[in-house]
């Protein structure tokens, strides 16, 4: 009889004990991969704001802006241009207007470099061969080039560099400027930047010789401002044009 009693105790309490195990095993199992995902996780965002020179926080707000919002309209922006956009005090503002306006400089200079690696690499092996800028504007050699213009879009803007008392500065101002809500969407600004010395009344008395209508300057669809990146796009010839999309160079117009 107790040896009965005990062989039904051992049948009934054994499963449920391994239930319970193999249960508990699985939870365990469960946290562990949870906690290792978090920690990976947590390393990755480490990494990335590491990366681009943004706190830890700063990265992960700007992850979660643009998981949501932010895609539909920044996505072809860098994390610290829209870290600044989304900053939440004017001192952090600052801050990152500072890091990307470092970063962007660095950037551009190796860009700078490497163009003119390239062109005397060009130059040693191909002589007077036509070399193709790396802006994918075409050098030809007594011909005027032809080349496909990149694609405007509304909110786009156009970067033109000019000089007083220069004719064809003058006529490259005018395409642009009577291009605006008919060869370019609506939309689309163009920002005027005078090179060398140039004072406020220069500027006036070359809008106004010019007729730049006083509400579209007002409206910011027209800006005139003294020069002061030139040297950031290269110091092309004057005149010359690029076409920016948020804070990216398209392509030159």
């Amino acid at each position: 009889m107790m040896l009965r009693l005990l062989l039904l105790f051992l049948f009934l309490v054994l499963p449920a004990h391994a239930v319970e195990t193999v249960e508990h095993d699985t939870q365990n199992g469960e946290t562990t991969s949870i906690e290792t995902r978090q920690i990976d996780q947590k390393s990755l965002n480490k990494k990335h704001a590491k990366n681009w020179g943004l706190s830890v926080d700063q990265w992960v707000r700007y992850q979660s802006y643009m998981d949501q919002t932010g895609k539909y309209f920044y996505k072809h922006l860098d994390p610290v241009f829209v870290s600044g956009l989304i900053s939440s005090t004017e001192e952090e503002r600052k801050a990152l207007a500072d890091l990307y306006a470092q970063q962007e400089y660095d950037r551009t200079q190796k860009l700078i470099s490497f163009d003119r690696a390239y062109r005397a690499a060009f130059k040693k092996r191909y002589k007077d061969y036509p070399m193709f800028n790396l802006d994918n504007r075409a050098v030809k050699k007594g011909a005027q080039s032809s080349t496909r213009l990149p694609d405007v879009e509304p909110t786009d803007r156009i970067t033109l560099f000019v000089k007083t008392n220069c004719a064809d500065c003058e006529a490259e101002f005018l395409k642009h400027y009577k291009g605006l809500g008919k060869r370019y969407p609506a939309g689309v600004a163009l920002d005027v930047y005078f090179v060398g010395d140039t004072t406020d009344k220069d500027i006036r008395a070359w809008a106004k010789r010019l007729q730049v209508r006083a509400e579209a300057v007002v409206a910011g669809t027209v800006t005139l401002s003294h020069d002061d990146r030139h040297s950031m796009f290269g110091a092309p010839k004057l005149p010359s044009a690029f076409l920016m999309r948020g804070n990216q160079v398209v392509g030159a117009l």
